[in-house]
């Protein structure tokens, strides 16, 4: 009895606690914050919201501020509370949000790829052999028909020496090369015959679209896996993002960063990061190179914020004492260039966040001591907009719930 009686007792209060929760929900009376301009063109920020939080003693909200006012999560369904808006684009989301059934509760953008006649999803399914102690992968491809407007799926087994084994596949990037999805990933590796220590991959494989057969698994390079680093140094690998993960790209670019465990005080540690280098691989010439840091690029140890590939292009973006750094590094022809927007320039003391688009650069910075934004043409560096975020009431009620505000990344709505 006793335990069912405390059983009883802990979904009393649960109870109480989700009621109280929403009683202080309603006697908050959820303020309607609102980005106001200061400059430039309003059209320049339609689409865009901040993304953060408000706080209002333990009642604590996701929200979302844009040139139209708040939307918080409560005013969501409960099914679309768990869609989210992504930092990417417009027609990105519209995807996301078009195509649920297709794409159910899938949002990692390196899996996507889109052509004129396509939308392609790769994942990486397995199921656990307890005879054999293994892993086995499989590379699905979900793949949307655009102009037949069904759906068609390829299951195709991971085969190969490495295969027994695989612990772990990440999606990368997917690619379309004639007739030939690439998928580009990065495996994990439990000890075996050829190495006594987990590893970490980068594997290309390719998938035949009309047969929907393997037509190549490619193991580009190998690295022990940072869990066993140590010795004081740790290795992290990892894909550069696309700032458009739909678009067809002709490189894929990994960067390679280094990093030294550093003691704290009272029995701490943080990594430092010592080292970077990156490596592309050329779709057309189906080569992985080595891509050293540019003689005009230098290395940060801090204050790197982003790291993106724009179809040809490496951009790279860093706060420091100056201001904001936007370096971009053009892979057809090895130059580089690189522009310095002080703060000054920005109107600001610090910067929070970088969000890049094709056209746009988004910066979520403070304003005169209001959370606020700018929006800047990445080709001239003009700023297109400028606004704070803003909220009815006498002084005193505007900073008191100014305060309760915690915005956070930049995203772009429908």
């Amino acid at each position: 009895m006793k335990r069912y009686g405390l059983s009883a007792l802990l979904l009393i209060l649960i109870i109480v606690s989700i009621g109280t929760y929403y009683v202080q929900a309603a006697d908050n009376d959820l303020p309607q914050y609102r980005l106001m301009k200061l400059q430039g063109d309003e059209q320049a920020a339609e689409g865009l919201m901040l993304e953060g939080f408000y706080r209002a003693g333990l009642y604590t909200e996701r929200m979302k501020v844009g040139i139209e006012g708040s939307k918080y999560d409560s005013d969501k369904s409960f099914l679309d509370q768990f869609y989210m808006h992504t930092s990417y684009s417009k027609h990105f989301n519209s995807i996301i949000s078009s195509h649920r059934q297709f794409l159910p509760g899938r949002y990692d953008p390196n899996s996507f790829y889109e052509n004129d006649d396509l939308i392609v999803y790769a994942s990486t399914p397995y199921d656990y052999s307890n005879t054999k102690g293994s892993y086995n992968f499989r590379i699905n491809l979900s793949i949307w028909d655009k102009k037949a407007e069904e759906t068609r799926s390829l299951d195709v087994p991971v085969t190969g020496k490495e295969a027994r084994n695989l612990f772990w596949i990440h999606v990368d990037d997917v690619q379309m090369v004639n007739g030939q999805f690439k998928i580009f990933t990065t495996n994990l590796l439990q000890p075996g015959a050829s190495h006594s220590e987990d590893l970490r991959t980068i594997h290309l494989y390719s998938i035949d679209e009309k047969s929907g057969k393997l037509t190549g698994s490619d193991e580009l390079l190998s690295a022990p896996s940072e869990n066993n680093r140590e010795n004081g140094k740790r290795l992290e690998m990892s894909v550069v993002p696309a700032i458009d993960p739909l678009a067809p790209s002709s490189h894929v670019v990994y960067r390679f960063q280094e990093f030294t465990k550093t003691e704290n005080d009272q029995d701490s540690y943080s990594w430092i990061a010592k080292s970077e280098n990156r490596k592309v691989y050329d779709l057309a010439a189906g080569q992985l190179k080595p891509l050293p840091l540019h003689e005009t690029e230098v290395f940060k140890e801090e204050g790197n914020l982003s790291l993106y590939m724009d179809e040809t292009e490496l951009v790279r973006t860093f706060v420091d004492q100056l201001g904001l750094h936007i370096f971009v590094y053009r892979l057809v022809d090895n130059t580089a260039s690189e522009t310095l927007l002080t703060l000054k320039e920005l109107g600001t003391q610090s910067v929070n966040n970088v969000l890049l688009s094709k056209n746009k650069l988004y910066i979520s910075m403070d304003i005169g001591g209001q959370p606020g934004i700018a929006i800047l043409d990445r080709s001239g560096g003009n700023i297109l907009y400028k606004g704070a975020i803003s909220v009815e009431g006498s002084p005193a009620e505007r900073e008191r719930l100014l305060k309760r505000l915690s915005p956070g990344n930049p995203i772009i709505t429908e």
